[in-house]
């Protein structure tokens, strides 16, 4: 497409750069081009600096841009510097490039005219919030670049070269799988690499644009030596999405697993997929103009960022036939759910969850499995920290510190339980204020299975609230009921201890005897075994009465007889010839061990008189 005319009302000096796969026209700022950065430009940009609209006359579109339609490239849409092309663009400086050359580039590109910036630029075509597969690749060496950068891509030759002595190629491509994978991990983001014939690079489209087909990535990373020095890369917000890696970098540099590279790859991965730049004076921020090494990865705002644009790491579970499933719970093993996976190396930004609310309106849910009746207790606790966010500057630099953001009170949690059809409300928790913990406890799961816990907001919000979820569970409340007894009987003066009795109930269960146990008796309160150190003969059997009392504040009793008879040597509870022995040996003096059991009439001596009711008791 030709583009005969360039028209600029008002402006003397213009220049005509080809960017985005198309030309923009750009008024340049005279305090900011000087004539060598203009000569500069020229050479690494492959611009023109023109003094007439007339000398645009020859200038042809390097293609269409994906942000303007075919037949819309009119000098009045180029004049205006729509916003839906200068937002294409992304640039990432290496720390310490003189902010001279960040206004020039930024000015040149966006005008100078205070255009606002974004947070958030556009995202990949779907519904904000909810989870997205892109597809990414390479190009090959020798792909077309059409943008103001121009030439074309060498990423293999350079990099391979670069990791010759680290393995090579597999070395290199697997640092960018890693940045791919930790951007995945951290969101409702999932990435598919594309090859082509069996290579490792796509069918070589022209770059940029020309992605997403079943040959070629939606975002596609090429490269190419850069002569602008601190510029280590940029890349195209969504619809484009692309990235070109400047080839002159020290991307070989091993240090903390090629965090250099890494971070520089996540970094545009951000712009990619639709973040923009953020300036912070007291936080560091992966997204941040300038790159930083003294991080792994994403930090707090870039996460953010991501879970507004993409969602969380569990999206889309946003009703309960999606819901999460976060496994079974018991008694003494809750289950936690928000932690962060560890970075390649270091440690992850602080405050930060895998889980959030990205706006207003959405909701969460998780499902997971009880064995039997249970009361269930779940915490949700909102993560964030307060910290300088604000936009990058027109020109490029940041602006002063501090705009606090505080990322813990966006949105006020609250919390539901559901019954096993996810509808049915057990219980609700909406009490605590906006940035505590939001407590629902003691809720009846009546039987076994799956359950769901909701998380929501009382109130209205359109970025991003981490948070992390606790469950636990206990036995329901179930009131305790002892098992039968059986009667028992033991041998006078012999110590006496029962069988352990058992209870069904709520734990904890505590022991205690009832009524008027006999002198000396006691009951272990843990387990209700029944002791009596010296039994006393009785023609009548004693009634002993236990009780339990459960968890629930309730109780149950159980008696059982217990037989202590005269003349019983033997602890059946009967007078039987298997006694008269030792009966005979007590009365002759013969044996002391049971006196008790020899005095059959009950009046403290063994003598001839206990031999009438020894005999009477053998009866029938």
């Amino acid at each position: 497409m030709r583009f005969s005319k360039c028209v600029w009302p008002c402006v003397l000096s213009l220049v005509c750069i080809g960017a985005a796969g198309g030309l923009w026209l750009v008024p340049t700022t005279q305090d900011a081009m000087t004539p060598a950065s203009m000569a500069e430009f020229e050479q690494s940009a492959h611009a023109a600096v023109v003094t007439s609209a007339e000398d645009c006359d020859d200038l042809y579109l390097a293609g269409a841009h994906p942000g303007v339609p075919d037949g819309e490239w009119t000098p009045a849409v180029l004049a205006m510097n729509p916003p839906e092309l200068i937002e294409q663009l992304q640039f990432c400086f290496a720390e310490g490039t003189p902010i001279e050359e960040m206004q020039f580039y930024h000015e040149l590109v966006f005008g100078g005219d205070g255009l606002p910036r974004y947070f958030l630029g556009s995202r990949w075509t779907g519904i904000q919030g909810n989870a997205q597969n892109i597809t990414w690749s390479f190009v090959p060496d020798g792909t077309s670049i059409t943008d103001s950068t121009g030439g074309v891509s060498n990423l293999f030759a350079q990099m391979d070269s670069k990791f010759a002595a680290q393995g090579g190629r597999a070395t290199w491509i697997n640092r960018i799988q890693q940045s791919f994978d930790r951007w995945e991990e951290l969101s409702g983001l999932t990435f598919t690499r594309i090859t082509f014939g069996g290579n490792d690079w796509d069918d070589g489209a022209s770059w940029p644009g020309n992605g997403g087909t079943a040959n070629r990535g939606q975002i596609r990373i090429c490269g190419r030596t850069l002569s602008v020095g601190g510029t280590l890369a940029y890349a195209y917000l969504p619809q484009t999405g692309d990235m070109l890696i400047d080839m002159a970098e020290s991307w070989g540099s091993s240090a903390n697993q090629h965090r250099f590279l890494r971070n520089t790859v996540m970094h545009e991965l951000g712009h990619c997929l639709g973040l923009q730049h953020v300036c912070s004076g007291n936080s560091q921020q992966l997204l941040e103009p300038f790159l930083q090494e003294t991080f792994d990865g994403p930090r707090h705002d870039d996460i953010r960022g991501m879970h507004r644009h993409y969602g969380d790491s569990f999206e889309n579970d946003n009703s309960a036939g999606a819901a999460t499933h976060i496994g079974a719970v018991e008694q003494g093993s809750p289950i936690f759910v928000g932690a962060l996976p560890p970075p390649p190396t270091g440690l992850n930004p602080a405050n930060t969850t895998s889980l959030s609310l990205d706006g207003g309106g959405k909701v969460d849910f998780f499902r997971f499995t009880v064995n039997g009746p249970r009361e269930a207790t779940v915490v949700i606790t909102p993560r964030g920290i307060t910290y300088d966010n604000q936009a990058q500057n027109a020109n490029g630099s940041c602006p002063a510190c501090c705009s606090d953001t505080n990322s813990l009170t966006v949105g006020n949690l609250n919390v539901q339980i559901l019954d096993t059809n996810g509808s049915t409300v057990l219980g609700t928790g909406d009490s605590a204020p906006i940035g505590s913990a939001e407590t629902l406890s003691g809720v009846l799961l009546p039987a076994a299975g799956d359950y769901y816990v909701r998380v929501y907001a009382g109130n209205a919000f359109t970025v991003t609230q981490h948070y992390d979820l606790n469950l636990s569970v206990i036995p329901a409340c179930e009131d305790p009921v002892i098992n039968p007894i059986a009667n028992a009987s033991t041998v006078c003066g012999t110590a006496y201890a029962s069988s352990t009795p058992t209870a069904s109930g709520t734990p904890p269960l505590t022991w205690s005897l009832d009524g008027s146990p006999p002198a000396g008796m006691t009951i272990n309160s843990g387990n209700g075994v029944v002791s009596w150190p010296n039994p006393i003969a009785s023609y009548s059997a004693y009634t002993i009465t236990v009780k339990v009392d459960g968890g629930c504040a309730t109780s149950d009793t159980q008696s059982y007889q217990l037989t202590v008879l005269p003349g019983d040597f033997t602890g059946d509870g009967l007078v039987t010839l298997l006694d008269v022995n030792d009966f005979i040996d007590h009365l002759l003096g013969f044996s002391s061990s049971t006196l008790c059991a020899a005095d059959t009439n009950l009046d403290g001596m063994v003598d001839g008189l206990d031999v009438q009711p020894f005999l009477d008791s053998m009866l029938p």
